[in-house]
């Protein structure tokens, strides 16, 4: 489901409204179906245009939007940031290279209708794309009182191919140059086969991955999941923080140190034993959840941080 712009100010929907298609410029790469690849169309796109590295990759994501698409995916037209001029399904015709059009030759095929016509709330990345992905809560809010086209699963079909190659080989090598994505999509498709796995409908996965928030929530649930509680064995070095301070004060501030990789797998539940290496004391608890602000220190690995943990034991309540 992308949004698609006929044009600077959609200068050329009525065109596109009377002939059954929408259409975006950037003629001078040529048929897109003379590529094989994107790889190919990306080698053109920059011999032809004058964009920097980074742009040109986005543009070229957008212009193989059109190959991409097929019957029945939905096209929202837009006006600018903030206007809707339709939404349609795409046709089977497809996507067209037309020669006879004296400009914005590549078009796709598109049964428009206009009773979904409405302002919206600006869309500020709509003023930078000609083609881009609508989020499915935005395509409810487009839809919002009506019946509109049937919102169908948008499942990327890189994730499916990741999907096979795991089912098939129990592993997956991503490879590429540095900022191509590689951790981004890997990211992704872990948290659809995850949702997945766990009986999600599509739909719903797909508003997840839309929305940032969602996205990063729910990638945090995924990884902080557990079966069953962990026991950690915590030695405390009095001339850095003794675990008497933690009883009394309930935080400490510490250095990771040399060890540093056990610390942010503790979690709530998770049982402690601790031991103070100078005296010999030692005592159990289970932690409680204010070790979640603990977990959020993560990063400053090799750097102060505050440790925070309440041991629920009857000896020291």
């Amino acid at each position: 489901m992308v949004k698609i712009a006929p044009g600077e100010k959609a200068m050329y929907w009525d065109d596109c409204l009377e002939n059954g298609f929408v259409c975006v410029g950037w003629d001078d790469v040529g048929d897109l179906t003379d590529f094989q690849t994107k790889e190919e169309l990306k080698a053109k796109f920059t011999e032809t245009f004058d964009y920097v590295p980074t742009k040109a990759s986005t543009k070229v994501n957008e212009l193989w939007t059109l190959r991409e698409l097929e019957t029945s995916d939905i096209v929202v037209a837009n006006r600018g940031i903030s206007q809707v001029l339709a939404i349609g399904e795409v046709q089977d015709e497809g996507y067209q290279f037309r020669n006879d059009r004296e400009t914005f030759k590549h078009t796709l095929a598109v049964k428009w209708d206009t009773s979904f016509t409405k302002e919206i709330p600006p869309q500020k990345n709509w003023a930078f794309t000609t083609v881009s992905k609508v989020p499915a809560a935005l395509y409810d809010l487009i839809v919002k009182g009506k019946v509109g086209p049937s919102l169908q699963p948008a499942t990327e079909k890189r994730f499916v191919e990741l999907a096979d190659a795991l089912m098939n080989r129990g592993q997956v090598l991503m490879h590429g140059p540095p900022g191509t994505g590689k951790t981004y999509h890997a990211r992704r498709m872990s948290v659809w086969w995850l949702l997945r796995q766990s009986g999600m409908s599509e739909i719903e996965i797909s508003k997840i991955l839309d929305d940032k928030d969602k996205f990063q929530a729910t990638e945090n649930s995924l990884t902080r999941a557990r079966v069953s509680s962990r026991v950690w064995y915590v030695v405390a070095n009095p001339q850095v923080w003794s675990w008497n301070q933690l009883k009394k004060e309930k935080t400490v501030t510490f250095h990771y140190g040399r060890l540093q990789r056990n610390y942010p797998l503790i979690q709530p539940g998770d049982l402690v034993t601790a031991t103070n290496v100078r005296k010999g004391a030692s005592f159990s608890g289970r932690v409680g959840a204010r070790v979640e602000f603990f977990t959020s220190f993560v990063g400053l690995l090799l750097r102060p941080s505050s440790f925070h943990s309440y041991l629920e034991t009857e000896r020291y309540l």
